[in-house]
């Protein structure tokens, strides 16, 4: 039986390991060329610290599925979401992850989210007028910055019954608190030591601020809700979103939520639903300007459609979108957008022949594995067909295993149903009102790692089609 000691690794210097090698805002990507240097299982340091790295799919997908139970969020992610107060389902352990579970599934369950509809109507027409204001000018677009705005109005409107509407409000500060908080996440995740608890700089300070400005909004939005369920008592035994449920839990001695869990449930939902929503359209978007082709079989399902409607009517007629879903599954097995995670055995447990100690730090690769080109054929290229189920011959094959934007298991993402529904609604949109280029001005679009996995300089200018 081998032990970590025997597993390849970069190398790296005395004392502090790779640290030097390991860019915050280029973590995912250095991570991505040691395993196609030293394979699907490798470690390098941090200091003392050995840190695993695989990226096989058959392994990931057993260390995925024997959650929570043999396997739990990386400890180190746990203290730093503890510390910025995101003390929610995310990095919850054990019976309180049960507990925030349920409570979670309940909100996000597709009788919800099929309600909220109308509301998700609203804020998508703010979001259509003014991309038509901007094609009609000749404007060119930050595609990321308004699809920022777009999904925390939804995350707030569907989680919270709050309406920020940041699409109409362009000086609302939220989005720019929330990224320093993802690059601080980005940023600390492979620090040498926990400086920032011994001295702050400027950039540390940033986040302190960007903490305090969005606390006073989560418990502002906290206030409005418990002062809806005090003035309509039915809502106590049927509340109409997550925030409202939280409340009420309160109140229920057996599975009762602290003030300190219910904004960090917040919190939570904020970062993930508007920063992971938000960068995968972006990533559509971008394969759209690289791939006319692909942009014009869209619009051309999406004519049949909806005919003269210039947005969906009904949450069905979304289903009816295959080649645009398929699109969408292509882009996040190229740019998956939480493209790493981090887990720790709760016990000694045997890995491919490798033993690893209980604690050992465990990175899954998973957004490595869509680049390979032993899970997809053509591998490098993007093809949508591949996803679309026509039984021909000419389908590319691939490893359903190989392709885990959303996890496994039990501990899957439970904001999938949403995410979907809202990133169809908005290709939706796009491709039935606009042809969408890169402006020819814009710095050339890179991979920026902070957490997730997000475009640089998405410029585009929007032509409309009617």
């Amino acid at each position: 039986m081998h032990t970590i000691q025997n597993i390849p690794s970069p190398g790296g210097l005395p004392l502090i390991g790779n640290l030097l090698q390991l860019r915050p805002d280029r973590t995912y990507q250095t991570l991505c060329d040691w395993a196609d240097q030293h394979g699907s299982m490798y470690f390098f340091r941090i200091a003392h610290r050995r840190i695993v790295v695989l990226s096989d799919p058959a392994l990931i997908d057993r260390l995925l599925r024997e959650r929570p139970e043999k396997f739990r969020r990386w400890q180190k992610i746990e203290e730093l979401a503890m510390e910025i107060g995101a003390d929610g389902v995310f990095i919850a352990e054990g019976e309180k992850w049960w507990r925030h579970r349920k409570m979670v599934m309940y909100a996000l369950n597709h009788h919800h989210v099929k309600q909220f509809w109308g509301r998700l109507e609203v804020v998508t027409a703010r979001l259509q007028a003014r991309w038509e204001a901007l094609a009609n000018i000749g404007t060119p677009l930050d595609m990321r910055h308004d699809l920022m705005r777009y999904t925390v109005d939804v995350v707030s409107g569907f989680a919270f019954g709050h309406d920020l509407n940041t699409l109409e409000d362009l000086h609302h500060p939220i989005q720019e608190h929330l990224a320093k908080i993802f690059e601080a996440a980005a940023r600390r995740q492979t620090a040498l030591f926990p400086y920032w608890r011994y001295v702050k700089f400027k950039h540390d300070r940033e986040l302190d601020f960007a903490l305090v400005e969005v606390n006073k909004i989560i418990r502002n939005m906290i206030s409005k809700a418990r002062d809806r369920l005090t003035d309509n008592p039915a809502l106590q035994a049927a509340p109409s979103n997550l925030l409202e449920a939280l409340v009420v839990g309160q109140s229920n001695e057996q599975g009762s939520f602290t003030d300190g869990e219910i904004v960090g449930n917040v919190l939570t939902l904020l970062l993930a639903g508007e920063d992971t929503t938000a960068n995968t359209i972006s990533w559509v978007v971008y394969f759209m300007t690289q791939y006319p082709e692909v942009q014009q079989r869209m619009q051309q399902e999406i004519d049949h459609v909806l005919e003269g409607a210039t947005r969906p009517a009904s949450i069905n007629s979304l289903d009816r979108l295959p080649y645009i879903e398929a699109v969408v599954k292509e882009a996040l097995r190229q740019k998956p957008v939480f493209p790493i995670i981090t887990l720790e055995p709760t016990e000694d447990v045997e890995l491919n022949g490798v033993t690893f100690l209980k604690g050992t730090p465990l990175f899954l690769l998973t957004g490595h594995l869509g680049r390979q080109q032993k899970n997809f054929v053509d591998a490098h290229l993007f093809k949508p067909e591949r996803w679309l189920d026509t039984g021909g011959a000419d389908r590319p094959q691939h490893n359903p295993k190989g392709s885990v934007p959303f996890g496994a298991g039990l501990r899957y993402c439970p904001g999938q149903r949403l995410a979907m529904l809202e990133i169809k609604m908005v290709l939706a949109m796009l491709v039935k009102n606009f042809t969408v280029t890169s402006s020819p001005d814009a710095l050339p679009t890179l991979e920026h790692y902070a957490f997730t996995l997000c475009p640089t300089h998405l410029i585009v200018n929007l032509e409309s089609r009617t």
